[in-house]
């Protein structure tokens, strides 16, 4: 029983990670973005590739501060060669999703970079208002970013094998014991209840 939840939620992590890697490549890490760079808000499954899809009609794509998404059609002119990229996604802590103050640059799986001029010509004056602070007074996108399917169906699954001791057909009695917790993997824990 457990493997057969087991087998599809592997499956469907396997293939996140493999998603993660077919985004693409970093171009860099940058202090700022060109200012034609549209927010897609936050989101607390931030990721690679959930940033990514956001921006599937863009070139490139940038996330600063763990959980913000970016998408553009050109990359910043100058590199900022610190390690002030260095926070973790939030949906995904392997990657790093910028920094405070720091935007994390990549192109889409596919695109040639070497046809591409930096944006320093056309953005190197770039409006008083950064992207990462008008992001607070636009409504943020993340409903397209909504989280794996493989929740859901965990939880579907999971809630087939409940153990309850009551009942809710007394909707009135709200004292009533209606669900007990226990650890799955304590077996006698489930057994000596009774």
């Amino acid at each position: 029983m457990r493997t057969t939840f087991l087998i599809p939620t592997l499956v469907s992590l396997l293939s996140h990670i493999h998603g993660a890697d077919a985004t693409g490549q970093r171009v860099g890490c940058f202090g700022s973005v060109p200012s034609s760079y549209v927010s897609q808000g936050t989101n607390i499954y931030q990721s690679s590739d959930k940033c990514s899809s956001a921006c599937s009609s863009y070139d490139f794509f940038a996330m600063t501060q763990g959980n913000e998404c970016y998408c553009g059609s050109s990359y910043p002119s100058s590199v900022d060669g610190s390690n002030a990229c260095s926070v973790a996604c939030v949906g995904y802590p392997a990657e790093n999703c910028g920094g405070s103050s720091a935007f994390v640059v990549m192109a889409q799986a596919g695109v040639d970079l070497s046809s591409y001029s930096n944006a320093a010509s056309s953005s190197s004056a770039a409006s008083s208002e950064s992207p990462s602070s008008s992001s607070s007074s636009s409504t943020p996108a993340s409903s397209s970013l909504s989280p794996s399917t493989t929740v859901s169906s965990a939880s579907s699954s999971a809630s087939s094998r409940r153990l309850s001791d009551g009942s809710l057909a007394d909707a009135t009695d709200y004292a009533k014991k209606v669900l007990r917790v226990a650890n799955p993997d304590d077996e006698q824990s489930v057994y000596n209840h009774h």
